[in-house]
């Protein structure tokens, strides 16, 4: 089992690291579907064509040609965080219109509709287990 453990340990890490391409243009994404629309923006899943590594690309709109504050500001949260528990920045990318984050593709949908399938109230131990991803989520962000 560890040699198992320490091969997927060293995939992930390689396939985190094939992400990191700082030479990503926005041409270079071609756009596969719409994944979600919000009041900040619209994400898209995306393909680098050269690696067909598969993104997130969440697109919103600047105010009067500038980012708007509260965009730079996740920008920037997102730019510190290094933790296998979130979800990775790859690069911001502007247009005279829009900015754009690059992050990591994680399927598998939402940890909150993941809770909701479970029919009946938690047991001791499911709720033990999401407090604790949750813990281990937010600890990397004080």
């Amino acid at each position: 089992q560890v040699v198992d453990d320490k091969a997927e340990a060293l995939e992930q890490l390689l396939y985190r690291a094939g992400l990191q391409d700082p030479g990503i243009r926005l041409k270079d994404l071609k756009r596969l579907a719409k994944l979600g629309c919000g009041t900040s923006g619209t994400v898209w899943l995306v393909k680098h064509i050269g690696s067909s590594f598969r993104y997130a690309l969440k697109q919103m709109e600047k105010v009067d040609g500038k980012v708007p504050p509260e965009v730079q500001r996740e920008i920037e949260i997102l730019s510190e965080n290094d933790h296998p528990f979130l979800m990775q920045m790859v690069k911001s990318l502007e247009t005279p219109t829009s900015i754009y984050v690059l992050a990591e593709y994680i399927d598998g949908g939402e940890l909150h509709a993941a809770m909701r399938t479970i029919p009946t109230v938690f047991s001791r131990s499911q709720a033990m287990f999401y407090i604790g991803s949750l813990l281990l989520m937010l600890e990397p962000l004080q």
